[in-house]
Parts: structure tokens; C-alpha cells; sequence
């Protein structure tokens, strides 16, 4: 049962979907360049974020994809449209590119990986995730006979925002808080100066963002996402704490 409400947790969480198969009625109707003229979307209402937080690219993109996630798109005439967000496009790109391979090993270099041989890479997937024409996810696939990585990298600063990875490749050498908090400094985000470590979980209210490092069934799952998301997994990790001592 916690097993399930895992998964359904972590299937809210993670960018990467890797779903290649999505309607191409949304092209068919108007080209994505002018989505800003011709589609007005319902705004959710803000969190209070820092006034100096907010300003800090990232920051305001991580809440932005957040809101329009699966979010109905509208006419100016208020026609519904049943495409939701993001539309996924497949690109043609079917060899890793070496900007991936630098970012990966900055997080090598952060202490989150270890080293990972990726010259022999057997199979390479790349998807652009498009929330607006501005915001967009590229999200990759990089599987080979020993491995399987999921990244899902920011297209404007190129950063890692989620990464799923066998947990054979998890620096267990270093303390969790300090793998989330170099992250933090990868994203260049440790600028926020009120990251605090609890429950397992990186938090800046001044941001309203999470970093949580997650390890199950041999798989670890590392993202950022705004603090709302990860309440029901924090809910789900005090139910497993409280199992775990009373066995």
C-alpha cells in the first residue's frame, strides 16, 4: 500500500515523463509561436514568494511549469481546448550531446554521482516539453546494457531539474543534506540563504521550494519542485517512519 502511494506521489512530482505520443490537434490549430496572442490560461493563485527569490530565474520558472502542468488551454473567446500542458514534441536527436555529459558530471563533482561511463551509450531519447514557448523542458533517455538515466534539464540555463538514476551510482559516502545542498549550489540557488534540512528534505520558504533525494526499488530520483508538491510525500514518509518503529 505505501508502496502504491509512492509511486502515485512520485508520478506528481517528477518532470520527466518520457511520453513521446501526444494528439497533434494543438499544431493542427495554431502554431506554438503565437501562443501567447491567441491562448489565455486561468492563473492559479501565487504562494508568497521572497521578493529577492523571486527574481531569481529559476525560482520563478520551477512555480511557472508547476501552475501550467496539465492546465486547459483557452481561446480569447473562451473556446476549450482538450490539450493539456506540457505538449511534448520528440526531437530527432538520437546521440547524447555533450552538454548533458558536462552537466552530468557536475553533478559527479557535487557529490551526488559517482562516475559513470557514458561512452558507450546503446540507446538516446530526447522529448522538448513545451509549457509555453518561453518555458520548456528537454527531457532524455540514456540507456545502455548496465544503466538507465532519465534527466530532465531547464532549455534556458541548461541546468538539471530532475534526474533518475540506479541507486548503484549514488555517492552513499556522503550525507544526504549535504548531497541536496550541493545541489542547491549546483542549481546556483544556494544564494537563498534560508535552505534548512528536515524530514529528509531541502526547504526555503523565501523560495517555497524542495529538494528531495529519494532511493526505491534500486532507482533514486533527485528533483526540485515547489514546497506544496512534496506535502502528501512527506505525509507518506512519516507513515513509513512510524511503521518502521513499531515493527
Amino acid at each position: 500500500m505505501m508502496a502504491k502511494k509512492f509511486v502515485i506521489c512520485l508520478s506528481g512530482i517528477i518532470i520527466i515523463a518520457f511520453s513521446f505520443v501526444m494528439p497533434k490537434l494543438f499544431f493542427q490549430i495554431e502554431d506554438i509561436s503565437r501562443e501567447k496572442e491567441m491562448f489565455a490560461r486561468p492563473k492559479k493563485e501565487t504562494k508568497k514568494i521572497d521578493v529577492q527569490a523571486e527574481k531569481i530565474y529559476l525560482v520563478g520558472f520551477i512555480h511557472e511549469i508547476y501552475n501550467l502542468k496539465n492546465n486547459l488551454i483557452y481561446y480569447n473567446d473562451k473556446k476549450k481546448v482538450s490539450v493539456g500542458v506540457p505538449v511534448t514534441e520528440r526531437t530527432n536527436n538520437t546521440v547524447l550531446t555533450e552538454e548533458i555529459k558536462t552537466e552530468i558530471s557536475k553533478l559527479i563533482t557535487n557529490n551526488i554521482l559517482k562516475e559513470i561511463d557514458m561512452s558507450n551509450v546503446e540507446e538516446y531519447y530526447e522529448t522538448r516539453n513545451i509549457f509555453t514557448q518561453e518555458y520548456v523542458v528537454t527531457t532524455s533517455e540514456i540507456i545502455n546494457t548496465d544503466f538507465v538515466i532519465g534527466v530532465g534539464i531547464e532549455e534556458k540555463t541548461g541546468k538539471i531539474i530532475s534526474i533518475n538514476f540506479p541507486q548503484e551510482f549514488l555517492r552513499d559516502d556522503i550525507a544526504k543534506r549535504k548531497q541536496l545542498e550541493d545541489f542547491a549550489k549546483y542549481l546556483d540557488l544556494d544564494i537563498i540563504d534560508d535552505w534548512k534540512y528536515e524530514n529528509q528534505i531541502l526547504k526555503s520558504e523565501k523560495a517555497q521550494l524542495s529538494i528531495v533525494l529519494e532511493e526505491k526499488n534500486g532507482i533514486c530520483i533527485l528533483t526540485i519542485a515547489p514546497i506544496e508538491v512534496y506535502a502528501e510525500y512527506e505525509a507518506i514518509q512519516r507513515e513509513d517512519e512510524i511503521v518502521e518503529r513499531n515493527k
